[in-house]
């Protein structure tokens, strides 16, 4: 059943648990037949295990963005993951927490909305749903991101160099770093994939995330390359880039779909013109979701259906 205290939600069906914190709306366990398949934290490489990505997904020009002739200060990945959410609704296995526009969240962003997560468990794993409204009388110009961390190796007793992320429709991929001030680079290098799978190593990040646009694939699967073992499919909806990343030592890999990046290394002016945004008309609802389904792997493939 689900269960709810001061800091958190847990919701459960059938072989899996998912632990949700009210402050952030963040997934903080997602566990698979008691397995747990989350990065569970540590201050020495990232303290986090899945924050949610609003207004902004990375960093903003000298920390700040400019509205109307205005200017705010904006945390990196914005403010959503250092609020404190209202649970809305609850069953035993969904959730749905939300976070609404106020005197707290005009000093950073001056515009009104409400952002809603909701969290559910099914025999077809985890769906995670972001819905933002905007309640106002003019566009509201937004980015929003997931930021789950998995453990790398998935299953304990395996390498890293065991792993590969898997894109089905992609032969490469085009892809771009941040720069030391973790501006978006300009440029786009094309990766070349095998048979569609990345494989996945430390030196693949560094000296950044690795950033992906224009993928074809609508979903990407974390796997073994070869042998049996447990995978991660995710199906990913209105998220069109896509950031993989892990600090180099720790193992963990973010697989971070957004609408949207850091803010790029030429200057845009006013925030509603920042690059990769979206613009949410009045009254409308933006909804940008992902679903992480467990797969099993008994050989070694190159395919999945």
């Amino acid at each position: 059943m689900t269960t709810h205290t001061d800091s958190h939600l847990s919701i459960a069906c059938g072989d899996l648990e998912a632990k949700i914190s009210v402050l952030g709306a963040e997934l903080v366990s997602l566990r698979y037949r008691g397995q747990e398949l989350l990065w569970q934290g540590d201050p020495n490489y990232w303290a986090r295990q899945s924050p949610v990505l609003f207004p902004v997904v990375g960093k903003v020009r000298d920390g700040q963005i400019n509205v109307s002739g205005k200017t705010y200060p904006m945390p990196q990945h914005g403010f959503a993951s250092i609020s404190k959410f209202e649970s809305s609704s609850r069953t035993a296995s969904n959730c749905s927490l939300r976070l609404t526009s106020s005197a707290s969240t005009h000093q950073y962003y001056p515009f009104d909305f409400a952002l809603t997560l909701n969290y559910e468990l099914s025999a077809q794993g985890l769906h995670i749903s972001a819905e933002v409204l905007n309640p106002g009388g003019g566009a509201l110009p937004a980015s929003f991101g997931f930021h789950p961390g998995f453990a790398w190796p998935l299953e304990p007793g395996r390498s890293k160099e065991e792993y590969e992320v898997y894109f089905p429709q992609d032969t490469q991929l085009k892809t771009t770093r941040l720069d030391s001030q973790g501006a978006l680079r300009m440029e786009r290098s094309p990766l070349a994939l095998d048979g569609g799978a990345l494989a996945l190593e430390e030196s693949l990040f560094t000296p950044s995330a690795l950033i992906v646009f224009d993928r074809a694939s609508e979903w990407l699967e974390y796997r073994p390359r070869s042998g049996g073992g447990l995978g991660l499919k995710v199906h990913t909806k209105g998220l069109p880039e896509l950031g993989l990343w892990m600090r180099p030592g720790a193992p963990y890999l973010c697989i971070e779909p957004w609408h949207g990046t850091a803010d790029p290394e030429i200057a845009y002016g006013d925030f509603s013109n920042k690059p990769g945004l979206a613009h949410i008309e009045p009254g409308q609802t933006r909804v940008f979701a992902i679903r992480c389904e467990i797969t099993h792997h008994h050989h070694t493939t190159k395919e999945t259906p």
